[in-house]
């Protein structure tokens, strides 16, 4: 590896020697690592709690299938579904504005698509 910059020596790449072409790669694609401006670390924890809550939906499906069956289970998800949906349309209407005002009818979302999926595979393959 060189310790030539690669803009010092533009022919390393045209040689075709890997050991120029991987310092030259390498100076091009240092450097340390800096959050892009306005970075909140807040902001992954918050959306990873939509995949959480559909986890969650599928725990819950196992609950209630043996209890309610497919149908049952499907009615009540349902329900949910519903309910994130007239959260989401209240959000639009009033134009209120905040992470957690986001996120909660996303995840009862993801909580009722949690019951739903596993429900309709077990529908797809078998009776209900």
């Amino acid at each position: 590896m060189s310790s030539t910059p690669a803009a010092a020596e533009p022919r390393s790449l045209e040689t075709g020697n890997p050991r120029l072409m991987f310092g030259a790669v390498w100076q091009w694609t240092q450097s340390a690592y800096l959050p892009y401006p306005g970075y909140r670390p807040w902001a992954g924890a918050v959306m990873s709690t939509a995949s959480l809550s559909y986890i969650a939906g599928t725990l819950l499906c196992r609950r209630w299938v043996p209890r309610l069956g497919a149908v049952g289970a499907v009615r009540r998800a349902a329900w949910i579904t519903s309910a994130s949906a007239l959260c989401m349309v209240a959000l639009a209407v009033t134009d209120y504005r905040s992470v957690w005002a986001v996120m909660t009818p996303l995840c009862l979302y993801s909580l009722g698509h949690g019951v739903h999926n596993p429900c309709g595979q077990t529908g797809a393959v078998g009776p209900f």
